[in-house]
């Protein structure tokens, strides 16, 4: 069984949502001012996604609502349930994002297929013999010792059609999940783009804690990757948020949640790859080897993953950084504008995250100062019929807990009581 690379927050930490849209700004992403006739296709492993969650999802961002083809692999059909911690939350947090990177104006070719070695061989294959589809988002992976090189030859038909693939790297640091040190395939194979993760700071971005990265056991360093240290593949390439607690808000059956994990970095990719198709007309074939030859992307040199830490040029966490407007215009032709200061962007309105497991667990209790204490208190005192339970989530996940001072003005049934 291959997993998915999708994670929540921490709620013991601090933790802020930051959409696609504004994350993808913030990289300096082209915007388009028409729908293109680009797609990008995602390889899902199990559930599925609801027109109803796409449409919410728009109309909360104020985007057109894409065309989105459902796939069939081996039988496999969209079984979507509606459950934020089954594979519908992964498919969800694909879609959207790739909805928010695009504005909207990219199409999706979405891939149904068995969570099995055929099933992800045929997938990708189809996604080569469509050839509907600019770029292709992976989300699933698994430890390379538990196999590789199997999808290996889907991989090569994917980019002998001029259709890059972006696979996330994991989420459990440099050992991928395993005793030692390990990479994820299928990011690990020197086919597809690996995609590592970011923390989004006060200043800029810091190598997420557990994005997967290292080298490869499996194969050989190819020659393209001659930035990348030691004999080995090195994964990831390139990087994008990917923190959870600087994560992405998703709407699943009516209920906003943040999902983060560098699942969330493929779509990202693959969206602006979308973009950079429609606008120079031509597909980016040979992307790996490009990227590295224009090394130009904005460099982590700050966080670790465990074993390896990030630093300047090439490194296990990030490989060679972030998007940015210089990597635009090297593929677009256009004038690189001046690098602007290191901008953080705006939250995302406040749609706290529904926790796994027990849909109510207690918060737990912080210590706020008098005055911003007393403030919330009459906010919620004063809040109209309805509305207080909501303003009371949003207190909990802007401070990271439950204010003790607040209780006596909560009523029973909000205190789980």
């Amino acid at each position: 069984m291959f997993k998915s690379r999708i994670k929540r927050p921490n709620l013991s930490r601090p933790h802020t949502s930051y959409t696609a849209a504004s994350i993808a700004a913030m990289y300096g992403f082209p915007k388009l001012t028409h729908a293109s006739t680009q797609r990008v296709a995602i390889i899902s492993l199990g559930g599925g996604w609801s027109t109803a969650d796409v449409q919410a999802y728009c109309s909360r961002y104020g985007f057109p609502v894409p065309n989105i083809r459902t796939v069939s692999i081996l039988g496999a059909t969209n079984a979507y349930t509606g459950d934020p911690n089954s594979a519908d939350g992964e498919n969800a947090l694909d879609i959207q994002n790739v909805i928010g990177a695009t504005g909207g104006l990219v199409g999706i070719d979405f891939y149904c297929c068995p969570n099995s070695n055929a099933g992800f061989d045929g997938g990708i294959n189809q996604v080569a013999i469509d050839n509907t589809a600019c770029a292709l988002s992976i989300s699933w992976g698994s430890d390379e010792s538990n196999g590789a090189q199997y999808l290996d030859a889907a991989l090569q038909a994917c980019l002998a059609k001029g259709i890059p693939v972006f696979v996330a790297s994991g989420d459990s640091g440099s050992s991928d999940g395993d005793p030692g040190q390990n990479v994820d395939y299928p990011s690990s194979s020197p086919y597809s783009i690996g995609c590592g993760g970011t923390t989004i700071t006060g200043t800029g971005q810091t190598a997420w804690s557990s994005g997967g990265g290292g080298p490869s056991h499996v194969y050989a360093k190819p020659t393209w990757q001659a930035l990348a240290p030691g004999s080995m593949r090195g994964v990831p390439d390139v990087a994008a948020n990917a923190d959870p607690n600087t994560g992405y808000p998703i709407v699943i059956a009516g209920q906003w949640n943040t999902f983060g994990g560098t699942s969330a970095v493929g779509p990202m990719w693959a969206g602006l790859t979308a973009l950079l198709v429609t606008i120079t007309g031509k597909n980016l074939a040979g992307l790996q080897q490009t990227l590295y030859q224009l090394n130009n992307l904005t460099d982590i040199t700050t966080g670790s993953n465990g074993a390896y830490k990030a630093g300047v040029g090439y490194d296990y966490c990030t490989g060679l950084g972030t998007p940015n407007a210089a990597f635009v215009a090297a593929i677009t032709g256009a004038t690189t504008p001046p690098a602007p200061p290191p901008v953080t962007p705006p939250p995302a309105p406040p749609t706290p995250p529904t926790p796994p497991g027990n849909p109510n667990p207690p918060p737990p209790t912080i210590t706020l100062p008098p005055a911003l204490l007393k403030w919330l208190r009459l906010l919620l005192m004063l809040a109209p019929p309805g509305e207080a339970e909501e303003i009371l989530q949003w207190i909990i996940a802007t401070f990271g807990g439950l204010p003790s001072g607040l209780l006596r003005t909560i009523p029973c049934r909000m205190r789980g009581e």
